[in-house]
């Protein structure tokens, strides 16, 4: 399993919301400008022609994201009950609009993937080999890095417009102002942990755009020659650097301003943690990561016949979600992005923001496609090992840590990375 926030506390996702207030729409204009005008700068150039249709699809794709996210459904279902002064929601309007959003969450994941899956290809052909000699040179590994760059920005800004209106979703279904029932307490912690999953990745994202700089910055050390798109990387980089120094400004402050110098310690605490478990946490590709088809064979095999069990609990949770298809949607199920496992999207069913594997499945509760898929690949292998005694073999490391963590989470980092040994 692999999950994010069981630790954090209300005061601490404050702190990261108030980053998000005000952005309404996801405007990209300025980032538009700038990679129309470096693709343009490299459109002469036959060695890059294949970059230059590349990032023609990429700005094809953010342009469906950002229209994805920008056209999220209003809520405003609830009505104000005069004698009471407190909201209420007409049961046929509420259902109608809280499944809208649902959906529109549902196919932003899907938009989100497909940026990842682009950021996740240019990798990977940034690491081809024959005959141990790299495919693309230097100058085509660096426009690779600006195209990495660009997905990643886009991603971040549209995930920041997600994050922002599901915000204001959650306001509106604010308990302490409305009359409680079962369904609402239980559809917005639903929609809390799709808040809580589109945090991380922003997160993520951001950890990766400093990384896919710092690639960019030794591709450009160990060019020959002048690369295009030089004062790009300058310019990101020093855009990168500002914003990280606003970001933690406006914290500071808030934090301030809001809280105790008890409460202020222990965000700071947590703050130091979250920054901690997010930077093991990436989209970008792994080289270190593919296994042996054989790998594959075996581990396939292995949890349709020693781990059948954990294989069928996984199908479980398909089942149930596939029953709620007229609620939630029609949920994704497709190959995994570690090719290990089938992937099915089973968010809806009230589980923390948070992924898990069981056999051949690996179950997403509102994060993304491609988010921990080579962990739960570790887990995969865990299951075809272990038969019928990896849940329980989970249970325990969870117990002796009091807590998600311990040996059987170790040991999946371990086999994530395809070498079978702990670290």
């Amino acid at each position: 399993m692999n999950t994010v926030y069981g630790k954090l506390n209300l005061l601490f996702i404050f702190i990261i919301s108030f980053q998000l207030v005000g952005c309404k729409l996801v405007k990209t204009g300025k980032i538009d400008n700038s990679f129309e005008e470096y693709t343009q700068s490299i459109a002469e150039d036959l060695e890059l022609s294949k970059q230059v249709e590349i990032n023609k699809d990429i700005e094809a794709i953010s342009k469906e994201l950002k229209k994805t996210v920008n056209s999220a459904p209003s809520m405003k279902f609830s009505r104000k009950n005069r004698k009471t002064n407190r909201r209420t929601y007409p049961s046929g309007v509420y259902k109608n609009e809280v499944s809208e959003a649902l959906v529109w969450l549902a196919d932003v994941r899907a938009e989100v993937d497909k940026i990842v899956e682009i950021v996740r290809e240019l990798g990977k052909s940034g690491h081809e080999q024959v005959d141990g000699q790299p495919v693309l040179s230097v100058k085509q590994m660096f426009a690779n890095e600006i195209s990495v760059y660009y997905s990643l920005t886009y991603l971040r800004n549209a995930l920041i417009g997600a994050a922002s209106k599901t915000t204001q979703y959650l306001n509106k279904m604010d308990l302490e102002k409305l009359d409680v029932n079962e369904t609402i307490d239980e559809d917005r912690k639903q929609i809390l942990n799709e808040y809580l999953g589109t945090l991380g990745l922003i997160k993520i994202t951001e950890n990766d755009l400093k990384r896919t700089l710092e690639k960019m910055k030794m591709l450009k050390d160990a060019a020959r020659e002048t690369l295009v798109g030089d004062e790009v990387v300058k310019s990101l980089f020093d855009e990168l650097r500002e914003k990280e120094a606003e970001r933690v400004e406006k914290i500071n402050t808030t934090i301030t301003e809001n809280a105790s110098a008890e409460e202020a310690q222990q965000i700071q605490e947590q703050m130091i943690a979250y920054d901690e478990e997010m930077r093991g946490k990436t989209l970008l590709y792994d080289p270190n990561n593919p296994d042996h088809p054989l790998v594959h064979i075996l581990v396939i095999a292995s949890n349709l016949t020693w781990g059948l069990i954990n294989t069928l609990i996984g199908l479980g949770f398909v089942i149930v979600r596939v029953l709620l298809t007229p609620f939630l949607g029609m949920p994704t199920i497709k190959v995994s992005a570690s090719r290990m496992q089938i992937y099915a999207d089973v968010c809806g069913l009230g589980v923390p923001y948070t992924k898990m594997s069981a056999g051949l499945f690996e179950l997403d509760f509102c994060t993304s496609y491609s988010f921990a898929s080579d962990h739960e690949a570790g887990h995969a292998k865990q299951s075809a090992v272990l038969g019928p005694l990896y849940f329980p073999a989970a249970i325990l490391s969870y117990i002796l840590v009091m807590g998600h963590g311990g040996y059987i989470e170790h040991w999946a980092d371990a086999w994530s990375h395809g070498d079978g040994h702990s670290h």
